[in-house]
């Protein structure tokens, strides 16, 4: 899975104003990070375990790096590296 997050500028404002257009930019990519965030919550997602293992459950929440996953009426924490999108 891969995710636009582009915006066209104008070179004269690029040259001039670098800073204001790197801020938009992190602004849509955190907006961007948070509505794929949003999107996964109470659905099922796949993952691999610390084992190597492909297991799914349903997205409980998501704080920093990690997430919480229900899977079989037990909750687990996994790294959102290991998220199959």
């Amino acid at each position: 899975m891969s995710v636009f997050i582009g915006s066209k500028v104008e070179t004269v404002r690029l040259m001039a104003q670098p800073e204001q257009i790197f801020q938009q930019m992190s602004i849509r990519i955190f907006n961007k990070r948070q509505q794929i965030i949003n999107d996964m919550i109470d659905k099922q997602v796949s993952f691999r375990d610390k084992d190597n293992r492909y297991r799914t459950g349903i997205c409980k929440n998501i704080e920093g790096r990690h997430a919480r996953i229900n899977e079989g009426g037990r909750d687990v924490i996994i790294n959102l590296d290991s998220i199959l999108f």
